[in-house]
């Protein structure tokens, strides 16, 4: 699974009082449909004719909460099956102990507990191994910690001090 690297533009002058900010990313040469493998408020269960069900998508999004201590999830998985086991994936949306930290459908720990309360373990959620990552979460924490109480513009530096 690889996510989209981004592209975030910023005027060079504003045009209001409003700041406006641009998320762009690189045209998707492909054959392949545009789906959603799951959504914020649960999986989806896609059958693709030649590929068969795409699990992958769903054990992912169960993982990342496995792997964070139930602190994170990253949901609404949606883009590119190119291959079995092969996704290009955009636009996810992320729930964090705080709601709205993130972004309005970052639905904090109820939303985790939503998700989860429908999801149903496939055999690749069997198979891989759902325990916390001390080192993830504390990448994740700190991340938080950096990004919280921040104004606008230091948030942006925050993201962008990422990608560096």
């Amino acid at each position: 699974m690889k996510y989209i690297q981004p592209f975030i533009l910023l005027p060079m002058f504003e045009v209001s009082d409003n700041q406006h900010i641009y998320k762009m990313e690189n045209f998707q040469e492909t054959d392949q449909k545009f789906q959603y493998f799951n959504r914020p408020k649960q999986e989806l269960k896609v059958i693709d004719e030649i590929l068969g069900e795409a699990k992958l998508a769903n054990a992912f999004t169960h993982w990342t909460y496995a792997a964070t201590g139930k602190r994170f999830m990253i949901t609404d998985v949606q883009g590119w099956q190119i291959e079995l086991g092969h996704f290009n994936l955009t636009g996810p949306i992320v729930f964090s102990p705080v709601p709205d930290q993130l972004g309005y459908v970052d639905w904090g720990l109820d939303g985790m507990e939503s998700w989860m309360k429908k999801h149903i373990c496939n055999d690749i959620c069997n198979d891989l191994p759902m325990i916390e990552d001390q080192n993830l979460i504390y990448q994740c924490m700190n991340y938080m910690e950096q990004f919280q109480n921040n104004s606008f513009q230091e948030q942006i530096n925050v993201i962008l001090g990422s990608h560096n």
